[in-house]
């Protein structure tokens, strides 16, 4: 498993970056990120550094990933699980 916490904002060419570390995965491996939702939120970092749930699963997909499951328990971040597609 690759875990990514509060740090997609950085990476300048998020789609490559996770391709490359799709390439990474043992078989059956998964890809986690947790982010801020981006929106006015009491905690977290300024809002033109967050990524919305909408364009990371975007960057995701381009990427050859795929939604496997999301978790709701966080008040402020998503939870998300990305597999690489089946091809």
């Amino acid at each position: 498993m690759i875990l990514i916490v509060d740090t997609y904002h950085h990476f300048p060419d998020g789609p490559a970056y996770l391709r490359r570390l799709s390439q990474s995965l043992r078989p059956g491996g998964r890809i986690v990120n947790i982010d801020f939702h981006k929106r006015a939120l009491p905690v977290g970092p300024p809002i033109e550094h967050k990524v919305a749930r909408e364009t990371f699963l975007k960057d995701a997909a381009a990427a050859g990933l795929a939604l496997a499951s999301e978790h709701g328990f966080l008040p402020y971040q998503y939870f998300v699980v990305l597999t690489p597609q089946r091809r």
